[in-house]
């Protein structure tokens, strides 16, 4: 059982659930606790959340505010005029998560927060470290694509326990 007296979190994933409860029970603002959620779920859940996407964030302190962390598109067509399924000329836009987090970052300071970016990152440092256990949803992506990952060598690295061998469910 989770509880806590400063606010309420919620994400996909309990570890980073958990993350930003301990920043709120520090005293952060839900932007603080967003911050530390998002950047463990970048590591814990790559599949579905990273640092090299798009965010968009509702924020309400009386007034309802957005911070849109959407990359730009590109003018042109790769080489080829094709956009292709994998590798570089696959982006359709420029990552703007980092981006809007700095945005927040600054909003939350004005809220009074005095936690600064290293605290909001430690639990997702910690698991890149450490390890986390492999989850269900990423087991299951990981199976459905695994020719594909099969043809990415460093994403199969990733994807892959020190003997090779795809990662299990529960696994590091």
């Amino acid at each position: 059982e989770v509880t806590s007296e400063h606010g309420v979190i919620c994400s996909p994933h309990p570890k980073a659930t958990q993350a930003g409860l301990d920043i709120l029970n520090q005293g952060g603002t839900a932007i603080d606790a967003m911050i530390s959620a998002g950047s463990t779920l970048s590591v814990i859940y790559p599949h579905m959340c990273g640092i090299g996407g798009d965010a968009i964030w509702l924020v309400d302190d009386g007034q309802i505010q957005t911070i849109t962390g959407i990359g730009q598109a590109g003018s042109t067509l790769p080489a080829g005029n094709k956009i292709t399924e994998r590798g570089p000329a696959s982006c359709a836009t420029t990552a703007g998560a980092i981006k809007s987090w700095e945005i927040a970052l600054e909003l939350s300071k004005q809220w009074g927060s005095n936690i600064e970016l290293p605290t909001l990152l430690n639990q997702a440092i910690s698991y890149a470290k450490n390890g986390v256990e492999l989850s269900a949803s990423q087991y299951y992506w990981q199976k459905k694509r695994k020719a594909l990952i099969n043809t990415l060598p460093d994403l199969k690295a990733l994807c892959s326990s020190k003997n090779g061998n795809f990662s299990k469910k529960g696994g590091l």
